[in-house]
């Protein structure tokens, strides 16, 4: 399963800070130690640290969810990575 992880998935994040979701590339670094995203277009990777991650879970009622209007994504397959540092919707 790391094999997979460590090749990535194309996700759709989700952000406090605008409505309209966002495709991002979702991956865990080569190391093992981060869990990464970035645009397919552009050089803005971000990560968190995977001992940060408190738990996983699925959710379909974050705010963020209910507030994309363009959402076409089914709820069953949206959830959220819950760390002490910040939360990222997918």
């Amino acid at each position: 399963m790391l094999n997979n992880l460590t090749k990535g998935y194309l996700v759709v994040k989700h952000s406090e800070s605008t409505c309209e979701p966002h495709k991002k590339y979702l991956y865990i670094s080569e190391d093992r130690r981060f869990l990464c995203w970035k645009s397919i277009d552009k050089s803005d990777e971000k990560m968190m640290e995977l001992r940060k991650i408190e738990f996983i879970a699925q959710n379909d009622d974050l705010t963020q969810f209910r507030r994309s209007s363009t959402m076409r994504t089914a709820k069953s397959n949206c959830f959220v990575i819950v760390s002490s540092v910040r939360n990222l919707e997918i």
